[in-house]
């Protein structure tokens, strides 16, 4: 019992006094990145014999903190406080709802011309209805994915939102910018995720 009394004593004096540079409070938001590779495996048969396809994909994930708290792209650019940034990311939500709503619409006014196409027996109308849902629902898409921010910023980019994040950071906890190069720029920055 007197093992686990000092040992906790051990850990809130670290916690306490073990930061005064402030290296600690930096860690617990930093942003840092990672990814996830996915792999697609596709099997057909046909006369020919069994053919296989594969194909992997690779997504950024953003996280934030040694307890690697998950990120969305939109929480990156909020987090990074660039309002120029944050408005033309809301206008292109704004434009892509527009188009999103527009796409919803024809689909909805095609759904009637179907009907009617059918009635009168008009290939016409029918080509009109196909035409105006076919377009109804590839607008649906265009703005249905327009509206995520994941789409609307380049990995690049991303990743240096990030770094002026990480920057800014340092130095509200008045950290050296460069934490592991000396002053006369000599050092080695090294990172890895496996």
């Amino acid at each position: 019992m007197r093992h686990l009394l000092v040992t906790s004593w051990i850990c809130v004096a670290s916690i306490a006094f073990a930061d005064p540079d402030g290296e600690l409070a930096y860690r617990q938001e930093a942003i840092h990145f990672g990814s996830m590779t996915t792999l697609h495996v596709r099997t057909s048969t046909s006369a020919t014999g069994v053919t296989t396809t594969a194909g992997t994909t690779t997504e950024l994930r953003i996280y934030q903190g040694e307890m690697n708290r998950r990120l969305s792209a939109e929480e990156l650019v909020r987090l990074t406080e660039r309002n120029d940034i944050i408005r033309a990311m809301e206008a292109k939500q704004r434009r892509a709802k527009i188009i999103g709503i527009t796409g919803v619409a024809l689909v909805v006014a095609a759904i009637p011309l179907v009907f009617v196409a059918v009635d009168r027996e008009s290939s016409t109308i029918g080509i009109v209805s196909a035409v105006t849902g076919g377009t109804g629902l590839f607008l649906g898409y265009v703005g249905a994915n327009g509206v995520r921010a994941e789409t609307m910023f380049s990995d690049r980019t991303l990743y240096d939102l990030g770094a002026e994040y990480n920057r800014k950071l340092r130095a509200r906890h008045g950290l050296a910018i460069t934490p592991y190069a000396r002053e006369d720029g000599a050092g080695v920055i090294a990172a890895g995720h496996f």
